[in-house]
């Protein structure tokens, strides 16, 4: 493909008492954070220099709980809750690996997406076909089904009671121009009580809608929304936008200017990032998950290279002195075993953050290789006896403050 040409488009409109800014909603009390990145600059170190605790943690591999990976991973205060694509089935075991539950698929016709966690009342929240959810227990026990009047693809739920719906942009492009939301929040799952992030409809379309962690559990009622094609990111709770963060990479990483709203961009999108040309494979698509914890903003890149291999995409920035740190870079010491906790060979970044805990997963073949290969004696190691074909290990880190 050709170089595209760069054109920017600012839109700006007033909803409600928020100001959409370049077609986002900045709330009048935030200030943008600007952080500028040359991920071929970043430092590396040790692990024990951001991490003051690595616990590898071997999930149950009996019959019934035996599954393929970790598409999805939220923690609770005893649960690990896990959605496995490979299996279409969601299943529940505790901190010691123990197994708990399975949730499978009701019948031929049910299809299991992502879900969600309702934390106050300890519910899972499961998508499935239909435009409407199933509400279990983290024991795995059916509550009920809930059926959804607005259209939604992904959804969270606000600790004051109120979803966050992630609505799904068209298969086609308009061919007028008008004005949609791709986030909307709702209390009874009928009606819209705010609207966020507006766009046009004319230019953007089904290409946005892919299988990316747009929503970031922070474990605490806030998350972080982040878009395709933007580096643009926002950390969020039930009354709106708490902080917005604008990402700037160096030239080599970066796509075109405008290149998620822009009109000149509408029919080249697909093309540019599912047929790239190879000096384009490493400009960034997306960025997330994102985790907050105390100074430190940790978050991952998709590249348009992650459909094949990709290296250093997993960075810790600190918000207080500008400097970034790629986890990827990070060596291995006494604390991990001596074993790297991200290792983008095998497409691992972190999948989520609990109580000070960041969870990151690793496939037990994966984990096995990296012990042979570093010669590391087993007998020194968290987990022995660990086969091929267990189930993946989960990664609980503690950061340091």
């Amino acid at each position: 493909m050709k170089n595209l040409s760069i054109k920017n488009i600012s839109i700006t409109l007033i909803v409600s008492y928020f100001f959409i800014i370049g077609g986002f909603i900045v709330n009048g009390q935030s200030k943008p954070l600007q952080i500028r990145i040359d991920p071929d600059n970043t430092y590396g170190g040790k692990i024990s220099d951001f991490f003051e605790r690595v616990e590898f943690i071997k999930l149950d591999s009996k019959k019934e709980s035996i599954f393929g990976n970790i598409s999805q991973l939220e923690a609770t205060k005893d649960r690990f809750i896990i959605y496995d694509n490979d299996t279409r089935s969601i299943l529940i075991f505790n901190h010691h690996g123990e197994f708990i539950a399975k949730i499978k698929p009701r019948s031929s016709e049910e299809f299991f997406g992502s879900f969600t966690l309702d934390r106050k009342l300890s519910h899972i929240l499961l998508n499935i076909s239909g435009n409407k959810f199933l509400t279990y227990d983290y024991d795995g026990k059916f509550i009920d089904e809930t059926q959804v009047t607005l259209r939604y693809e992904r959804i969270f739920k606000l600790s004051n009671g109120y979803y966050a719906l992630n609505s799904p942009r068209n298969l086609t492009k308009t061919k007028k121009d008008s004005m949609s939301n791709d986030l909307i929040f709702s209390s009874d799952l009928k009606s819209v009580s705010k609207y966020y992030f507006p766009y046009n409809t004319k230019h953007q379309g089904y290409d946005y809608n892919l299988p990316l962690p747009i929503f970031s559990d922070q474990g605490n009622n806030t998350f972080f929304y982040s878009f395709p094609y933007s580096y643009s990111i926002f950390e969020m709770d039930s009354d709106g936008i708490i902080q917005e963060y604008n990402f700037v990479f160096s030239e080599k990483y970066s796509l075109p200017m405008g290149f998620g709203t822009d009109s000149l961009f509408s029919k080249q999108r697909k093309e540019y990032i599912f047929n790239p040309d190879h000096e384009n494979l490493d400009k960034y698509t997306f960025i997330g998950p994102t985790y907050k914890i105390s100074n430190y903003l940790i978050f991952h890149v998709e590249k348009i290279s992650n459909r094949i291999f990709s290296q250093n995409s997993d960075f810790i920035h600190n918000l207080q002195t500008g400097i970034t740190f790629s986890l990827n870079k990070l060596k291995g010491d006494s604390i991990s075993d001596y074993l790297p906790v991200l290792q983008t060979s095998y497409r691992q970044n972190f999948k989520s953050f609990y109580d000070g805990f960041l969870y990151s997963t690793m496939p037990s073949a994966a984990y096995n290789a990296m012990i042979k290969n570093l010669n590391i004696q087993s007998d020194t190691l968290q987990i022995k006896n660990l086969n091929n074909n267990d189930n993946p290990i989960i990664i609980k880190i503690k950061i340091k403050k």
